[in-house]
């Protein structure tokens, strides 16, 4: 059985832009599916949350034959 949408491209090569202020830390870029293709999100910069130790990125794991979005979060 053959998965519902094509595989993830690779990963878009970025340039971080500076960083406006401290605390901030960078996510980078993903694709997202829209249903019909895939469209690029690209990274930005955020605030670290009080508390958090660090920023783990999104990506995308097979699960079932099939792709799954784990999203980005914070990790203590």
């Amino acid at each position: 059985m053959s998965p519902p949408y094509p595989p993830i491209p690779p990963l878009r090569a970025e340039v971080q832009p500076p960083r406006t202020r401290l605390g901030e830390v960078f996510v980078p870029g993903h694709w997202h599916w829209d249903g019909r293709e895939y469209q690029w999100n690209p990274g930005h910069w955020t605030v670290q949350p009080v508390g958090m130790a660090r920023f783990v990125p999104g990506r995308w794991a097979a699960r079932g034959g099939n792709w799954e979005w784990i999203p980005a979060h914070w990790d203590r």
